[in-house]
């Protein structure tokens, strides 16, 4: 048995260098956020349809440049202008709109088109009429001009979807080339800069993790066992096990994104869960004076099934993620379900391999440490021996609590929820959201319906202008972009550029007028050209687009709900047909459909715990009482977030299923070590009180050790991972109180009514 147990190190040892070698090389970090839009999704189909038909409505960069005293500056103008030229020379740009470059109106003299700058930054002799004109065009402030007066926006249109590479790229230049100047602000926002901020981020914050797990582990478990051999050993399996499942996913073309990061955490914490309960029972068959070998057997006899059960209610809390319909969730599920059944087979042959090859441990010896474990243990079963109404009104009062707490959870999400306000990205997106008009896309598809119409008819083009008005004033929106738009511009223009014909014509006669003048001077042509981002090829398709305020989720579906009342209730629908898309309405969408399916896969991790109790005790009544003190520390969570305005979002649901799978395993261990104790013919109170000494040190352990693991990630600069970390840190230290209180009470219960029922079958 000695040799087979070498060989068993060796090749695991041999195994596991290797692998990390192979990670050290090959593992990178991936933060695609489209990634996590749901696979086979309409919406996800329709979003791709729009984006193949028009252009990608996240490819964009903004730069806002302030001026403290106030825009109409000379010298700053000179500036902002040299830097819109520059900004057009860099690698990927398509296109730069500035109000010093190319943002222009048109004004007509009846046979030609004079095209006039909204700004004339040279001629500083022009700036009180220009200025007088822009903040009288609704559609300029917050959009290009802060209402302040103090900023100007630059747009930045890039190439589509762009890669990693080219992405780094053009950030690098913009980086270099923004050095050159200095103004009194300078901000910038765009989806290839977070992209990037969030890879940078994820990979500090691995190592971090990595680290402060191990340095936890190693407190904790000196602490528990005061031993060297109870510190290494167990760590050498875990690490084992992570690096095992790490090369997993290397295998099968899977990158570390920002749910994946949570792997290292995951793996360490709930893997040292077996490890603790082998080595406190071979320890304890050692102090009986058995030999390694035999107190081995014992231990695998006595804790194996118990944790074989334990691993796969674990894995299930993880499987159960994979119902979801996006894919770094079910992959993140899968892993990890995975990683925890690596942990399970290491600690039953790479720890009894390392046990058998080195000298007994020292900690065999019982220790002040052991006694003052019995003492604080003993003294929780006379409380729930003496208290045990108390402790069931306390629970069921508390419970009841809870639950109505949680009825005030709401679903929502932002943008950028997952940085602090603190963060450079998240400050230079919050002074877009203060000093212009938002920085969220807002993508709108509309449809002409009836066949015999075209986007340019004047009663199409009135239809599309009650959706436009409407979307301007409550979706507090400055400007839509569309062909209704390029009609209002055209209008004004053959009106002396007076703003107040920023509309369409009053009639179908005028309009069809203005229409054959633009035609004559080749402007309509110009302008279907232009236009050609906003309308189909066959005409018959229009896009509405622009920026809003991120005003969160939940209040973005209160207006949405609004806008199709009123789009049933005034817009003929028979001549349009109007449809929410792009990459923020996805975002929502996924949200709330995902937050409610993790609820779902939570009941199923209950049923799969409920089936496995059934199974080993043949009794509802056992189900009940397993099921319980695993349910209440759930509720109690969900009370909790409803307090304190925790809102339900894709990390805060997923917290259920993995906490709930985590915590019903020191159940598992309990009954089981319970049912042994009774077999071998023990009283029910002394087979609780040795279950409780024993296994109930180890529950303790292992649950501080679970607790205080995810709990290092609250020192996540991500919102969602400091929200993963301190709610199912709590979740357990509710869910071992529960152990230790709410399930011995229920086991009396249980036990009582077994007795009284054999007694009647005997009668």
């Amino acid at each position: 048995m000695l040799k087979v147990s070498r060989i068993v190190l060796v090749v695991i040892t041999v195994l596991t260098v290797v692998f990390a070698i192979l990670i050290a090389r090959g593992m990178k970090m991936d933060y695609r956020y489209e990634t996590f839009f749901p696979k086979d999704d309409p919406e996800l189909e329709y979003f791709l349809q729009f984006r193949s038909q028009f252009e990608s409505d996240d490819d964009f960069l903004l730069i806002a440049v302030e001026n403290k005293a106030g825009i109409f500056d000379a010298k700053f103008l000179a500036q902002v202008k040299s830097l819109s030229d520059s900004l057009a020379h860099l690698s990927s740009v398509v296109e730069v709109i500035s109000p010093v470059k190319n943002l222009n109106y048109y004004k007509s003299d009846g046979l030609a088109l004079s095209e006039i700058p909204y700004l004339h930054w040279d001629e500083p002799s022009q700036y009180h009429s220009d200025s007088l004109r822009i903040f009288k065009a609704k559609h300029l402030v917050g959009t290009f001009f802060s209402a302040d007066r103090k900023a100007l926006s630059i747009f930045i249109k890039t190439k589509d979807r762009l890669a990693r590479i080219a992405s780094n790229k053009l950030l690098k230049e913009l980086d270099a080339l923004l050095l050159n100047y200095h103004f009194d602000a300078l901000h910038s926002i765009s989806r290839i800069n977070a992209q990037k901020h969030y890879m940078e981020v994820l990979g500090s914050e691995l190592t971090v993790f990595i680290l402060s797990s191990i340095a936890l582990l190693i407190v904790v478990l000196w602490f528990s066992f005061r031993s060297v051999v109870g510190v290494v050993i167990p760590l050498i399996t875990v690490v084992a096990a992570l690096i095992w499942t790490l090369a997993l996913m290397l295998f099968c073309g899977k990158d570390i994104d920002v749910l994946a990061a949570l792997l290292p955490t995951m793996i360490f914490i709930v893997g040292m869960s077996d490890v603790v309960h082998i080595l406190t029972n071979y320890i304890e068959e050692l102090r009986e004076g058995h030999s390694k070998m035999d107190a081995i057997k014992t231990t695998f006899k006595e804790v194996g099934f118990a944790t074989f059960l334990t691993c796969i209610s674990t894995a299930v809390g993880f499987f159960t993620l994979m119902t979801a319909n996006i894919q770094p969730i079910r992959d993140f599920g899968l892993y990890a379900g995975i990683g925890v059944c690596m942990a399970y087979v290491l600690a039953f042959t790479l720890l009894p391999s390392v046990l058998l090859n080195i000298k007994t441990p020292k900690i065999v010896n019982a220790t002040k440490n052991d006694r003052q474990w019995n003492k604080m243990l003993t003294g929780f079963l006379l409380i729930c021996i003496r208290h045990p109404k108390k402790i069931l009104g306390v629970s069921l009062l508390v419970t009841v609590l809870s639950v109505i707490a949680m009825s005030t959870i709401k679903i929502d999400n932002f943008l950028l929820e997952d940085l602090s306000d603190q963060d450079e990205i998240k400050k230079d997106f919050l002074y877009f959201e203060d000093k212009f008009s938002g920085a969220r896309p807002f993508e709108m598809v509309v449809d002409i319906a009836d066949t015999s119409k075209s986007i340019w008819d004047y009663e199409v083009l009135k239809e599309m202008e009650k959706v436009e008005t409407f979307l301007l004033s409550n979706y507090h929106m400055n400007f839509v972009a569309s062909p209704l738009a390029f009609v209002k511009e055209a209008n004004k223009t053959w009106n002396g550029a007076a703003q107040k014909y920023y509309c369409l014509p009053d009639n179908k006669a005028q309009y069809d007028r203005l229409r054959e003048n633009l035609e004559f001077m080749g402007a309509f042509q110009k302008g279907e050209e232009q236009m050609r981002k906003y309308m189909s090829a066959d005409k018959r398709r229009v896009r509405f687009s622009g920026k809003v305020v991120d005003i969160g989720g939940a209040k973005m579906k209160e207006r949405n709900l609004a806008f199709f009342a009123f789009y049933k209730r005034s817009v003929n629908q028979h001549l349009i047909t109007c449809h929410l898309t792009g990459t923020a309405t996805l975002i929502d969408l996924n949200n709330e459909s995902l937050s409610k399916n993790m609820i779902y896969g939570l009941w199923l991790s209950v049923g799969f715990i409920a089936l496995i109790v059934g199974w080993m005790f043949r009794s509802i009544r056992m189900v009940i009482v397993a099921i319980i003190p695993n349910v209440v520390p759930g509720l109690m969570i969900a009370g909790f977030m409803g307090l304190v305005g925790i809102d339900l979002k894709v990390s805060t649901s997923i917290i259920f299923s993995i906490a709930f799978g985590i915590a019903v395993d020191d159940t598992i261990h309990i009954i089981s070590r319970l049912k042994l104790e009774i077999k071998s013919g023990k009283s029910f109170l002394y087979a609780l009180k040795r279950t409780y000494l024993s296994t109930g040190k180890a529950v303790v352990v292992t649950s501080v050790i679970l607790s205080a693991g995810f709990l290092t990630l609250i020192f996540s600069t991500f919102t969602s991972t400091f929200y993963v970390g301190l709610l199912v840190s709590l979740t357990l230290v509710l869910a071992i109180g529960c152990e230790l209180f709410i399930l011995p009470v229920l086991l009396f219960w249980y036990y009582k009514k077994e007795k009284q029922s054999k007694s009647i079958s005997k009668d």
